[in-house]
């Protein structure tokens, strides 16, 4: 098993949509059995880790909340099989349902 606390920051490009991080825990596993390996991860808030103090927020960045895994396997010497299951919260209150709908199928 693997640890490593990350801060992910994420721009969104559209000029009316501040700013986007996260700090997260991420654990992997490694099966070698499968000749594969996982990595989870999930949202630290404020005051709960355990390794490293947690910074604020930049000014105009929201911290927002992600929960994935990911699961990755060689399957042959140049193909691998990729899977994830992914919760982000990128605390968009008051965005329309159209545009989220259309940032959740990929385009950002």
């Amino acid at each position: 098993k693997y640890s490593k606390v990350i801060q992910l920051r994420i721009k969104l490009g559209l000029p009316m949509i501040s700013t986007r991080d996260a700090i997260v825990l991420g654990n992997g596993y490694h099966f070698p059995d499968r000749n594969a390996f996982m990595i989870s991860t999930k949202t630290i808030l404020e005051d709960t880790c355990r390794y490293c103090e947690i910074p604020k927020p930049e000014k105009g960045v929201v911290r927002m909340a992600t929960n994935s895994i990911f699961y990755i396997q060689l399957l042959k010497s140049d193909v691998i099989s990729f899977k994830m299951i992914g919760r982000d919260d990128l605390k968009l209150k008051y965005m329309p349902s159209s545009l989220l709908n259309y940032l959740a199928q990929g385009h950002l």
